[in-house]
């Protein structure tokens, strides 16, 4: 489905940007076609991440979304959207998502 975002939790030494890219590729979505785009998240990214979200949705594409952990006050304002757009994205829209796990509470005294 077109629908839900895919989200990928990341560990040290864990990328899965490739994996994205070489699938896409395959199936003739790419940054050389515009039907692709990977965003590192950071401040002043959320306008143009927003923007293309918007956008491949309508046209369809995919874009990833890098490094979403360091955004999490924008997070609540991500999932709205990609509620919205998803009551009618098109067909080849797709939606990747990357972030760190929070931290957990008992870690914070380990070295």
């Amino acid at each position: 489905s077109n629908k839900p975002p895919f989200f990928f939790v990341l560990f040290a030494g864990v990328d899965p940007t490739p994996w994205v890219e070489n699938l896409g590729r395959e199936l003739g979505i790419s940054n050389e076609n515009k039907r692709f785009m990977n965003i590192s998240m950071g401040q002043g990214q959320e306008a143009p991440a927003e923007a293309v979200v918007k956008r491949f949705a309508k046209e369809g594409g995919w874009v990833m979304l890098q490094n979403c952990h360091l955004m999490s006050s924008w997070v609540p304002r991500l999932e709205r959207l990609l509620e919205v757009v998803a009551e009618d994205a098109h067909k080849d829209f797709r939606c990747f998502i990357s972030a760190e796990p929070p931290p957990m509470a008992s870690m914070r005294n380990m070295p």
